[in-house]
């Protein structure tokens, strides 16, 4: 078997070599991910210094990497970024703390995790810094393919076309190597046929193999581990994370074996190993995903509460969102001209963006998919508006 991994057992060789190479040669970079690859924890340990651990013979005692987690939003981004460069600088504000980081000859790299077109701006306020010094400050952007797609997140070419690497999920051989590591440290076991079991559940995503040794340290049996809680909670927590399209795409191949005319979509996720040669996809993590999509969903409304399995969600929503929802529960379908009324308010002549209103519907799906009941609820009728499908409204 080949050695794939370092000690350090989150990304290939392969890939951190590619990195190495770029950093040494101070350019940009863009690494490309879906969902479960672990994004967040590779951020880290390149931002912590546990990555350049791998290279001993290289020296990068002089590269500053500050962890940017571009999801956040506005106040609390440039909070974050001052609170990273206060690491390296005792000055106050953050043009003076890049001032004072370039002058003791560090090589900033500005890493940006999660990349999405709603924080472009603050990626270009970024940009401007590099007026300081270009060929110090440079960028490392971590993002989704959907993302990365997004033709609003591809104005900056400069930093977004070139130095592109891929992480796919790991082939059988990469996940038996990755199990076999990572299996001492949790005091596991693993015979050649559970590997093979698991490796067919996984389809090699990070993410499903970690809750697996977790799994099996605490169950002893693999099949526990594939239907328990944990993992079922994961499993739609992991696909609700891939895009609308994306999603789609998985739902046709697996549920009618056609592909549908996504073909940007489709190459990239065989690209990236979910998609066999055969054009299958067949770890079964999904399977049990869309067998729990198609169970009766039961809604109740109580008066303006909204709950779900006995649990109010109105937190979990913005305002504008749950009036939204509650007139999508209530009446089971909801005019573009309503949804205008209830975001702009009296101003929504003056105000109203087609676009905008979409974005407001995708966060709402969004929401929904993260909290459990899924955001496929809300069926799009084309030019006049939205609808409810496949849910059992109680009122009470």
């Amino acid at each position: 078997m080949k050695n794939y991994f370092h000690n350090f057992t989150y990304l290939p060789k392969t890939i951190a070599e590619q990195l190495k190479t770029f950093f040494l040669k101070k350019e940009d970079v863009v690494v490309l991910l879906l969902p479960g690859i672990g994004a967040r924890r590779n951020a880290y340990e390149i931002s912590s210094g546990s990555f350049f651990k791998l290279f001993p013979q290289e020296n990068f005692s002089n590269y500053v990497f500050i962890k940017i987690d571009i999801f956040l939003k506005q106040p609390y981004l440039d909070r974050q970024l001052e609170e990273e460069l206060a690491m390296h600088s005792q000055e106050l504000g953050i043009r003076n703390q890049i001032k004072d980081i370039l002058k003791q000859n560090k090589i900033i790299y500005f890493l940006i995790n999660k990349y999405t077109s709603e924080n472009l701006d603050f990626l270009n306020y970024l940009w401007t810094f590099r007026g300081l010094d270009y060929d110090q400050i440079k960028f490392l952007i971590f993002s989704e393919e959907s993302s990365f797609h997004d033709e609003a997140t591809r104005c900056n070419d400069t930093i977004m076309s070139h130095n592109i690497i891929q992480v796919p999920y790991l082939n059988q051989e990469q996940t038996t190597e990755w199990l076999q590591i990572n299996a001492k440290k949790h005091g596991v076991s693993l015979q050649s046929e559970e590997i093979l079991q698991i490796y067919q559940f996984t389809g090699g995503i990070p993410a499903l193999l970690r809750n697996c040794l977790r799994g099996i340290a605490r169950y002893q049996n693999l099949e526990q581990v594939f239907t328990s809680n944990e993992m079922q909670l994961l499993s739609k927590d992991l696909f609700s994370r891939y895009s609308e399209r994306e999603r789609y795409l998985i739902r046709s191949i697996k549920i009618k074996n056609t592909v549908p005319p996504y073909f940007q979509e489709f190459q990239y996720l065989a690209q990236h190993g979910l998609i066999n040669q055969e054009n299958q996809i067949p770890f079964t993590w999904i399977d049990q995903v869309l067998a729990d999509e198609n169970k009766q969903l039961i809604i109740q409304i109580n008066a303006n509460q909204i709950l779900w399995e006995e649990i109010a969600i109105n937190e979990l929503l913005s305002q504008n969102e749950l009036e939204i929802l509650l007139v999508l529960l209530r009446a089971e379908e909801i005019t573009k001209e309503q949804i205008a009324k209830i975001i702009w308010k009296a101003k929504v002549n003056e105000l109203y963006s087609e676009w905008a209103l979409d974005q407001v519907i995708s966060r709402l799906r969004k929401k929904l998919d993260k909290i459990g009941i899924g955001g496929r609820i809300i069926k799009t009728n084309r030019t006049k508006g939205y609808s409810i499908q496949n849910v059992v409204i109680q009122n009470s």
